[in-house]
């Protein structure tokens, strides 16, 4: 059968059965059933975090994951509500604002290699294969073990009383050991099989021809097929083959899907969650500490996540910024970013959380010093409109409340600079 193309955004809602069959022929089979909700919830239980609300009618309600979900004969993939373009556009975007963070290992000059997918698996299976074709040239992993054997050859090392016990009365044979290189270790096997099955799955051009050189180089590797998870329980990382660590739960994740182990550690299984409160975040902390000379030349570093300031003695109630611009003279600005939708309704303050601006308050009378040039910003993704304000408290602290406009491509130069120009706006 077929697999059935789902895409949804952030906090968006999967249409019913009844809702999908008044739309076009090409979207009448988009919808969930009752074995897919089945599906959804085992998901939900076996995360320990709700990655889908679900709903009446067997449909379901994306949170702020970015994700892709493979269900019986549906691919679910979740994209981020920021960005309106087409698929291939949001999915750009979110490899650019990846390729500032740690999640995966992806350059900005892979991004152009992407253009024409539009469905998160296919990237996930280049990032994939292009990290596999690295490692298997830099590091093609095998086992040395030591053979024991009686020989008609003498070869390697004679190991002198094995053999005069063994070979008194024989001077034909040779007690020795010897080293044995064995290619056919349960990593490779795995790396083979995985190749194997993409090879078949992908539709891409670009990945199969990646996915055909890492198969390439895995030519004399047996061919296993894994069942469960549990099977690669034995595969432990050390200081040898620690570098095939970093993805190696991106590997499970396309070889088995949904039945990631989780009886191990359940952040290594879910790794490749992109929670986007987070990825907002890292990926406006990178981008200023590239571009922090062309944001302000008077800006000295760019922190994030700094922890050393408590809301009371004794280190209770740790405080802890996203972002503290240190400038020269004595200047620093505080950013907090929020992940949050706000619109132009000042009667509602801008559906500003007033715990957020308690918070500001808190971190204005722990992380500035009375002679400092001080500012705190709130900062949020724009979604229709720009929006600007700020609050003035009797003390005069001012709280600033800032929108930063992301829906672009932004792996052009000009809408780099763009962005660029848009935080020298607010980090003067």
């Amino acid at each position: 059968m077929k697999n059935i193309n789902i895409s949804l955004k952030e906090y968006e809602i999967t249409k019913s059965k009844e809702e999908a069959l008044k739309l076009e022929w090409y979207n009448k089979n988009k919808y969930l059933n009752s074995k897919d909700i089945d599906e959804v919830k085992k998901i939900n239980t076996l995360s320990w975090i709700q990655i889908f609300e679900i709903k009446p009618d067997n449909r379901i309600k994306a949170k702020q994951y970015v994700w892709i979900m493979k269900i019986n004969n549906k691919n679910i993939q979740i994209l981020p509500k920021i960005f309106w373009d087409k698929n291939e556009d949001i999915l750009k975007n979110l490899l650019y604002m990846l390729s500032y963070t740690k999640k995966l290992k992806i350059k900005e000059s892979d991004i152009a290699s992407l253009w024409k997918i539009n469905d998160l698996f296919e990237i996930f299976i280049y990032i994939f294969s292009k990290e596999l074709i690295e490692l298997l040239k830099k590091d093609f992993k095998k086992n040395y073990s030591l053979i024991e054997e009686n020989s008609g050859f003498l070869k390697w090392k004679l190991l002198f009383s094995k053999h005069i016990k063994n070979n008194l009365f024989n001077k034909s044979k040779f007690f020795i050991e010897y080293e044995n290189m064995d290619e056919n270790i349960l990593l490779n096997l795995f790396l083979k099989s995985i190749c194997q099955k993409l090879l078949k799955q992908t539709k891409s051009k670009t990945n199969y021809k990646l996915l055909k050189k890492c198969d390439f180089i895995l030519k004399d590797i047996d061919y296993k097929i894994f069942k469960t998870p549990k099977e690669l329980n034995r595969l432990n990382f050390n200081r040898q083959n620690k570098k095939y660590k970093n993805i190696f739960s991106l590997w499970k994740m396309l070889y088995f899907w949904n039945s990631p182990d989780f009886s191990q550690n359940i952040e290594d299984n879910f790794s490749i969650l992109f929670d986007m409160n987070i990825l907002f975040e890292e990926f406006i902390v990178e981008f200023m500490k590239k571009n922090k000379n062309k944001i302000n030349k008077d800006l000295l570093s760019v922190n994030s996540q700094l922890s050393n300031k408590y809301v009371f003695i004794n280190n209770k109630f740790n405080l802890r910024p996203d972002i503290i611009l240190n400038y020269k003279d004595n200047k620093k600005i505080i950013i907090d970013t929020k992940y949050k939708k706000i619109i132009n309704e000042k009667n509602k303050n801008y559906w500003v959380s007033s715990w957020d601006i308690y918070q500001m308050f808190m971190y204005w009378m722990r992380y500035f010093e009375n002679n400092e040039d001080k500012k705190i910003i709130l900062l949020y993704p724009e979604y229709f409109e720009k929006i600007e304000w700020e609050y003035i408290s009797e003390e005069n602290i001012n709280i600033f409340i800032k929108t930063i406009n992301m829906n672009f491509n932004l792996s052009w130069k000009e809408w780099k600079d763009k962005l660029v120009n848009q935080m020298l706006n607010f980090c003067y």
